[in-house]
């Protein structure tokens, strides 16, 4: 199962007939995936798996039909070991679309440069304007 689409703000109001949904962009998309681990050695590769999903940060899921997706292990797993066939072992897992963390850039502050400068201009145009009548 996976889950994905748009992040939208719906906005509604006062004696407006009609709402305006918002577009804020993609939405992290989810992964739901149930991997069976097989083999006399299904134990040890559990406890493999627990330990690889436990490592902090993201890492690269391998998915059956979206190929390799840079991700992050959400919240829960689940195992659930077969016990009557000590051979198997089913693993739920969740993960989140890792993307990147966007850093943000910091830029000047074009408004107050803007109105900083027109302060000064009126300052000089005044002081120029009363120069000139009181020479």
């Amino acid at each position: 199962r996976t889950q994905g689409g748009r992040r939208v703000a719906p906005h509604q109001y006062p004696m407006r007939e009609r709402p305006y949904t918002e577009d804020l962009g993609h939405r992290q998309r989810d992964y739901c995936v149930d991997g069976y681990l097989i083999g006399d050695d299904a134990i040890a590769q559990r406890d493999r798996l627990i330990s690889a999903l436990e490592v902090a940060g993201p890492g690269t899921l391998v998915h059956p039909t979206f190929g390799l997706l840079r991700v992050q292990v959400w919240g829960w797993m689940a195992c659930e070991d077969l016990i009557r066939e000590q051979r198997m072992c089913r693993v739920m897992m969740t993960f989140l679309e890792a993307g990147d963390s966007g850093a943000i850039t910091v830029s000047a502050d074009t408004s107050a440069r803007a109105a900083a400068a027109a302060a000064s201009a009126t300052t000089t145009n005044q002081t120029s304007f009363v120069g000139a009548f009181t020479a």
